[in-house]
């Protein structure tokens, strides 16, 4: 009866919070009842596909409640529309914070500018949204788009965890900052400093060719952070990319950890001055490495347990 309940919660999750808990246990009790009267055999799966979209379904039963802006057929797709334009708003704004952070080398200024114009950007974003959906009501459209779901979906969603949005935002944005410091794009600030002067001078001593390999590992990283946010929970296939790409990122930061005075200091004329600061910066590279290796190969290991897990439940 996951599935079931699954689809329960599905359908509660749009409505308003203090009709969730209700709504969620009272269609499970009625749902389930009509599963079990069924004559024919039929999979639960089947059953709940046989079943309006979980939107259409919350439309349905919280008629009576006044929480319509847009007409009741349109609304809860509406909210769902803005709650995806938050996320992309967030995404936008994290990364333009980034990006005047590493390239102006102040962290103030950059912040306000990106807390300051998250609300007016997001309002633009909800009212071209509102004034399509009025559109579309007014030319007739009853929400179409909603005729055709999957309810393997929930099978999925009931069997899995939920992926973090917060972390994936992470990850994608130091992926995309790291990406377009290797190539270039922008300059990292002035970062290490010795007897009041500051390193600027400061280069990484890595072949072309494994740079070429962190290049393509941190566009797969951004890709696969995208599909994450778009799926919203873990599924097998996701689990074995995130595993791959570990594993490649451990080997990665293996050779890495093993390469001679990563950093070097270029175009100094006394070198010999910096020699000993350079040591320590190395070595706090290399404890850098360490911990990141260990950071990865942990979450590694947490999604082959998943993976293992599974396919002992399903053997």
């Amino acid at each position: 009866m996951d599935i079931i309940r699954a689809y329960a919660d599905k359908v509660a999750s749009y409505l308003p919070a203090k009709l969730r808990s209700d709504t969620a246990d009272e269609l499970f009790d009625s749902l389930s009842e009509q599963f079990e009267e069924q004559e024919a055999n039929v999979e639960p799966v089947d059953f709940i596909q046989q079943q309006p979209h979980p939107i259409r379904m919350a439309t349905r039963l919280g008629q009576d409640e006044p929480m319509y802006l847009i007409g009741p057929g349109m609304y809860l797709s509406f909210i769902e529309a803005i709650k995806i334009a938050a996320l992309v708003v967030a995404v936008i704004h994290i990364s333009l914070f980034s990006l005047g952070v590493w390239s102006s080398d102040k962290v103030i200024q950059p912040l306000l500018q990106s807390l300051l114009g998250i609300p007016g950007t997001y309002m633009n974003a909800v009212l071209a949204i509102g004034v399509v959906f009025v559109i579309l009501e007014r030319m007739g459209e009853r929400a179409s788009w909603l005729d055709k779901w999957n309810a393997h979906t929930l099978v999925q969603q009931s069997q899995n965890k939920k992926i973090p949005k917060v972390e994936t935002l992470v990850e994608l944005n130091v992926s995309a900052i790291m990406l377009l410091w290797i190539t270039g794009a922008i300059e990292l600030p002035s970062m290490i400093r010795h007897d009041g002067i500051w390193l600027t001078d400061v280069s990484m001593t890595i072949s072309e060719f494994l740079i070429g390999a962190i290049v393509l590992l941190l566009v797969l990283d951004i890709l696969l952070a995208a599909a994450k946010l778009a799926q919203g929970w873990w599924r097998a296939s996701l689990r074995v990319c995130n595993l791959i790409l570990n594993l490649v990122w451990i080997g990665v930061l293996a050779i890495l950890l093993k390469t001679e005075n990563l950093l070097t200091v270029a175009n100094v004329v006394d070198k010999e001055n910096f020699s000993d600061i350079m040591v320590g910066v190395n070595t706090g590279v290399e404890v850098a490495l360490l911990i990141a290796i260990v950071i990865i190969g942990w979450d590694g290991a947490t999604h082959l347990y998943y993976l293992a897990k599974k396919e002992t439940k399903q053997n």
